[in-house]
């Protein structure tokens, strides 16, 4: 695979990152993965450590060969839903951990990707939006109802309520799954936290990481205008990237 990868996270005006990424490059697929702790619970941190190792533990197990794409997602979520409600169990934590997620999965010139909660997933062509996951959200259901604008979104006073996520019970939450997608050359596949994609114009950050020349400085680049646009509060910055250039 001819591919680009790139990462970046910010703190922010927070006391403690609570984001978590994971790349996982193999020799015919890769996964990217971010988690956003919640920062309401317990432990958020943690939550979101656990969930992207049992991803990465998820992508070595199976040796690099993804022979049923759909349920590996699938699988790893599940498993990740399960490591975080296991490690609240074993620190006998009152309020129980909690954690965004979004994974990724590039195979077979395709991608595919899964998440819980308003962590994002683009796919990024020709400089425009292509497609993006959609939140498990209050306001993300005001925007398909077109009740409010993106722009209004960015101002709702429950921007930051989710209304599922990885851990807390053991029931498992409703997971989004996103059916193939084909891949082209220079398109880019971009997967970030509400403190990347919040404060930015997304349709701007497409333009710039479909054309720029270093795609991991361009990353940088938006990660700390993320953080200065929503400066003094700005929240965990997190995201990854890959450009794609052919198999």
């Amino acid at each position: 695979m001819d591919i680009e990868t790139a990462e970046t996270t910010r703190t922010g005006h927070r006391k403690a990152n609570q984001d978590r990424a994971t790349v996982m490059i193999g020799d015919r697929a890769v996964l990217l993965g971010v988690a956003d702790g919640m920062g309401g619970h317990s432990d958020g941190a943690g939550a979101a450590e656990a969930a992207t190792r049992a991803w990465a533990a998820a992508f070595r197990s199976s040796g690099n060969v993804i022979r049923a794409p759909v349920q590996f997602l699938q699988d790893s979520m599940q498993r990740a839903h399960h490591k975080v409600v296991e490690m609240a169990r074993g620190q006998g934590l009152e309020k129980a951990p909690r954690t965004t997620g979004v994974l990724a999965l590039i195979h077979s010139e395709s991608v595919r990707w899964i998440h819980v909660g308003d962590s994002r997933a683009y796919l990024f062509r020709n400089g425009e939006i292509r497609k993006r996951s959609r939140d498990h959200s209050i306001v993300e259901e005001l925007i398909r109802r077109g009740q409010i604008t993106e722009e209004e979104a960015r101002r709702h006073p429950l921007r930051h309520y989710v209304e599922t996520c990885l851990g807390g019970e053991d029931n498992l939450p409703s997971f989004r799954l996103r059916r193939r997608m084909r891949l082209q050359a220079g398109d880019v596949v971009l997967l970030c936290s509400d403190g990347f994609w919040g404060p930015l114009d997304m349709d701007r950050v497409a333009e710039e990481l479909c054309a720029c020349e270093d795609i991991a400085a361009s990353l940088d680049r938006l990660a700390a205008e993320a953080e200065q646009k929503a400066a003094p509060r700005s929240d965990n910055i997190t995201a990854v990237a890959m450009r794609w250039s052919g198999d």
